[in-house]
């Protein structure tokens, strides 16, 4: 999962991923991958405070979701954290262990870096 973020953020930024943040959960998963971006925490800032959100919208990332809808529209709280958010076709995975869980449908919406 993790690798499709990354590889994802690059191929459309031409920056490696700097930054994760949206649901607490995916993205603490995605920052463990081998680029090591930055976990933000949006709905406790305080708990990251390497990282806020004007300097999350500088660097660029990818903000992610539990999708709850084909259209990736993301959740209430996500949309007023960051106002005016594309969200991307949203993206299944399958869990590890195969069992009765549906696919893990994730919403995701990338952040562009500011340019220098």
């Amino acid at each position: 999962m993790a690798n499709f973020f990354d590889e994802s953020f690059e191929r459309r930024t031409n920056q490696r991923l700097g930054s994760v943040s949206g649901d607490a959960q995916l993205a603490t998963l995605i920052t463990l991958s081998p680029s090591r971006p930055h976990l933000f925490l949006a709905a406790s800032p305080e708990r990251t405070p390497w990282l806020n959100l004007a300097r999350f919208n500088e660097i660029g990332g990818v903000v992610v979701w539990r999708a709850s809808d084909t259209a990736g529209t993301p959740p209430p709280d996500i949309a007023r954290w960051f106002p005016g958010l594309v969200p991307e076709v949203p993206r299944s995975f399958e869990w590890l262990v195969n069992g009765r869980q549906p696919l893990l449908r994730i919403g995701w919406a990338i952040v562009r870096p500011k340019t220098r």
